[in-house]
C-alpha cells in the first residue's frame, strides 16, 4: 500500500471516529441527558465527561495530525485545499474544545447533584452550543476529507 492512500485511509478513520463521536453525544446523548431531573442529568453528565476525556482528544489529534500530513504530501489541488480547510476546522474545534467545553466541563465535574448552582442550566445551554458548533465542523471535516479521497488519484 502506497503512502499517500495510508495517509488518506488514516485521516479518513480518524476523521469518521471524531464526527460519529461528537455524533452521538450532541444528537444522542444530550437531548436525552437534559431531559432527565436534575441530580440524574449531572451525574450522568458527570459519566460522560469522565469518559470522553479519553476518547476525544485522541481522535481530535489524530484527524488534525493525519489531515495535515496528508495535505502536505498529496500533490497540490483541490484535495489538497480540502484538507487544509479540513484541518482549520478541526483547529478551531479544538479551540472551542479547549476554551469553551473543557472549563465547563471542570465545573460540572465539581458539581454537587444535590446543591447545584442556581445558573446551572445556563451553563449547560453554553456548553451546548460550542458542542453543536464543534460538531458541525467535525462533520464538515470528514465530509472534506471523503471528498478530497474521491478527488485524488490513489495507486
Amino acid at each position: 500500500m502506497s503512502l499517500p492512500r495510508l495517509l488518506f485511509l488514516t485521516s479518513l478513520l480518524f476523521s469518521g471516529i471524531l464526527a460519529g463521536l461528537f455524533a452521538m453525544g450532541t444528537v444522542v446523548l444530550q437531548p436525552v441527558c437534559v431531559r432527565l431531573p436534575a441530580e440524574a442529568h449531572i451525574l450522568f453528565r458527570q459519566r460522560m465527561i469522565a469518559r470522553f476525556r479519553y476518547l476525544a482528544p485522541p481522535a481530535m489529534l489524530g484527524a488534525l495530525v493525519s489531515n495535515l500530513l496528508t495535505a502536505i504530501i498529496i500533490t497540490p489541488g483541490w484535495s489538497q485545499l480540502l484538507l487544509l480547510f479540513n484541518v482549520a476546522m478541526y483547529c478551531a474545534s479544538i479551540l472551542i474544545t479547549l476554551l469553551g467545553n473543557v472549563p465547563l466541563n471542570r465545573q460540572f465535574m465539581e458539581w454537587q447533584p444535590k446543591a447545584l448552582p442556581g445558573n446551572w442550566m445556563e451553563l449547560i445551554r453554553r456548553w451546548a452550543v460550542y458542542d453543536q458548533i464543534r460538531f458541525a465542523l467535525c462533520l464538515l471535516g470528514f465530509l472534506f476529507a471523503l471528498i478530497a479521497t474521491g478527488l485524488t488519484r490513489l495507486h
